[in-house]
C-alpha cells in the first residue's frame, strides 16, 4: 500500500486548494505526470500556474507526493525522486 494521502494515475488531474496573496485560497488544477530521471521515471503532480515556494511546500506535505509548478519541483520533506519511482 502506498503511504501518500492521494495515489493518482498518470495522465489524472486533482484541483487542489492553494494559499494564494491576501490568504485567498484559489482552487488549482494539478496533472500527474511521469518525469524521467537518472533512476528511473516518478510520479509528479504539476501546475502552469505560478505558485510560491512555500505554498508548493506546503501542497507537497499535504498530497504525500512531489509538486511542480513552472519548472521548479518540490518534494515532502525527506523525500527525492527515487522515493516516488513508478
Amino acid at each position: 500500500m502506498s503511504e501518500n494521502k492521494f495515489d493518482f494515475k498518470v495522465g489524472g488531474s486533482v484541483i487542489l486548494k492553494v494559499r494564494r496573496a491576501g490568504g485567498i485560497h484559489q482552487r488549482i488544477v494539478f496533472r500527474m505526470l511521469a518525469v524521467p530521471s537518472a533512476a528511473g521515471p516518478y510520479k509528479l503532480l504539476d501546475s502552469e500556474r505560478q505558485i510560491p515556494i512555500h505554498e508548493l511546500s506546503i501542497v507537497a506535505e499535504e498530497t504525500g507526493l512531489p509538486v511542480r509548478a513552472k519548472g521548479i519541483p518540490v518534494f515532502p520533506r525527506g523525500k527525492a525522486s527515487k522515493d516516488f519511482l513508478i
